[in-house]
Parts: C-alpha cells; sequence; structure tokens
C-alpha cells in the first residue's frame, strides 16, 4: 500500500499506463513501427527519469518489450525500445501479473502451463480422495462443465471429494 502511494504521481505519458503493485505496463497503439519505438522510448524514459528522482531504480532485467498484432507477414518483427542508451529485450512470451502473454493475446502458452500444473496435482487429489479411476494423462485432462445440468439461476459450487467408508 505505502508503495502506491510513494509512485502514485507517475508523471502522465503518451501511451496508456496500466499498473498494479510494482508492475507497470505501457501500451501504445499505431499502425507505424518507428512511431511505436519513438513513443515507448519516450515514455519509458519519462518513468526512469521519474523513478531516479524518487531514489527508484528500473529494473532492467525485468523491463521488456512485445508488440500485439495479428499481421503474420511483420511476426519476426521485434520492437527496439530504449532506455538511457540501452535496447530492451523484446520477448517472445513475457508474462504481466502471472499471465503469460504472446503476440495475438491467444494466450495458448498460458493455459498449457496452467494445465501442466492442474494436472501434476489432480493425480495426486485423485489419490487422496479414493478414486480408483486410473489416472493417466488422458484421463487427466480438464473435463467441461456440464452447465445443462444446473439451474440457470444457481452458481457453480465448489467443494471437496472424501473418501466414503466402506462397510
Amino acid at each position: 500500500m505505502l508503495f502506491n502511494i510513494y509512485i502514485r504521481d507517475i508523471p502522465d505519458t503518451v501511451s496508456c499506463q496500466y499498473g498494479y503493485a510494482d508492475e507497470l505496463a505501457l501500451l501504445f497503439f499505431n499502425n507505424c513501427w518507428n512511431e511505436v519505438e519513438a513513443v515507448l522510448s519516450l515514455d519509458v524514459q519519462g518513468v526512469a527519469d521519474y523513478l531516479s528522482a524518487w531514489r527508484l531504480r528500473l529494473s532492467t532485467a525485468k523491463t521488456t518489450c512485445i508488440a500485439f498484432h495479428l499481421n503474420n507477414r511483420e511476426s519476426s518483427s521485434k520492437l527496439a525500445v530504449t532506455v538511457s542508451g540501452t535496447t530492451n529485450p523484446y520477448t517472445q512470451n513475457p508474462t504481466y501479473l502471472g499471465v503469460t502473454l504472446d503476440r495475438q493475446l491467444t494466450f495458448r502458452q498460458h493455459l498449457e502451463g496452467l494445465c501442466g500444473k492442474v494436472r501434476a496435482h489432480n493425480c495426486p487429489l485423485r489419490l487422496l480422495a479414493g478414486s480408483t479411476r486410473v489416472t493417466t494423462p488422458l484421463f487427466c485432462e480438464l473435463q467441461r462443465w456440464p452447465w445443462s445440468a444446473v439451474p440457470r439461476n444457481t452458481p457453480p459450487q465448489l467443494g471437496a471429494v472424501a473418501p466414503t467408508p466402506s462397510s
């Protein structure tokens, strides 16, 4: 909370600012690559100057850039955003607030990673729950929720599965 108060007066930029806690994203929309690079370079330099005035430092290791677009002819194009003479690295799949992004915003890499985590935790949970069903990766796939079986105004309920005592 104190950090948010501390950086609340970040100067306005031409690009849109989206921030949460200590992460800040600058977004700028334009059809010209050179214009995007110029505006983002000025805005990031302005943020870096603001941070240094308040005795903070921009983390160059965590600062990255990506271009979101659907133009496949320019899929190999990379932004060259510079701060204090140093070019920020261009990343194909950066992570922002725990979500892995990609050029087309399909979230494919994020969902694949999430499915892997669910598979890794789902099989041991089935063993704890006393399930006798085979837990191969084929059966550990995410299943669709049967929304047709739930009344319309009833929110989905989450619950724990416990083994039933046998007699």
